[in-house]
């Protein structure tokens, strides 16, 4: 009986560990919040520029989606073309030799517009063709391409503010903006503010966190070791007291 025991728990702690969990923003600030609750936060012109924002990656997270800000929840005004560049030229000074990871041949990955891509929360995402994407440790900028017509506003919001929800697994250490010219391409041009502009965001997998499963069946191995243990326990002081006193212990028959 103790093998099918141990089969069972075993299969349950394996379900425990395999259990999917969904992506998640990257952010954990809503743009829908500003500036009713972040006040310093505000709308920036609408442009034909690619806008953007950059930050660290302390520990490897896997991206799995590209995303923009639906203001409304009532579909995108305008498709958007987003990029994520690996940073490897001087801090602040991107150029050529920073590398687009999304895309074919770096052309990134478009949101469309209206209501096609899947809205999560306030944004419209959109799955990274070919599957999820590891980024190691290492700094990064993401990009999105506005248009001047669009009705969805790009949001800016500093540091302090952007960093409340935001995963654990990076920080925000860049100084946000947009690119020099029009069109979709690494954004250049920089505010003397680090924060980020809420545009374009990524989802990805959340940290892993034990299931219900899991734990359960970790205490349930806790409860039955410590009755394991007590039965042995038991059991030990009956044998003892049957080679001390055995004519005391035989009449109430325990073994």
């Amino acid at each position: 009986m103790k093998f099918p025991l141990f089969a069972a728990v075993l299969l349950v702690l394996i379900t425990g560990l395999t259990v999917d969990a969904q992506p998640v923003s990257l952010l954990g600030i809503n743009p829908d919040d500003i500036p009713s609750k972040y006040p310093t936060g505000f709308n920036e012109p609408s442009t034909n520029q690619t806008w953007g924002w950059g930050f660290h990656v302390s520990s490897p997270i896997t991206v799995t989606d590209v995303a923009w800000y639906d203001a409304n929840g009532d579909g995108l005004s305008h498709a958007h073309r987003i990029g994520l560049w690996k940073i490897i030229s001087p801090i602040g000074d991107p150029g050529p030799s920073d590398l687009n990871l999304l895309g074919s041949l770096g052309q990134g990955v478009v949101v469309p517009s209206g209501t096609s891509a899947v809205l999560d929360g306030p944004w419209r995402k959109t799955a990274i063709p070919g599957g999820p994407l590891v980024l190691p440790v290492g700094d990064y900028l993401l990009g999105g391409e506005n248009n001047a017509n669009s009705t969805d506003p790009v949001k800016f919001a500093n540091q302090f503010t952007a960093n409340f929800g935001t995963d654990s697994r990076i920080y925000l250490n860049y100084l946000a903006g947009h690119s020099s010219a029009d069109g979709f391409h690494e954004p250049d041009f920089s505010f003397l503010v680090k924060g980020v502009e809420l545009g374009p965001n990524l989802f990805v997998q959340p940290i892993p966190e034990p299931s219900p499963y899991l734990l359960a069946s970790a205490g349930c191995c806790g409860i039955a070791a410590r009755r394991r243990f007590w039965r042995r326990r038991g059991q030990w002081e009956i044998n003892r007291l049957h080679g001390v006193f055995p004519a005391l212990v035989a009449p109430f028959g325990l073994r």
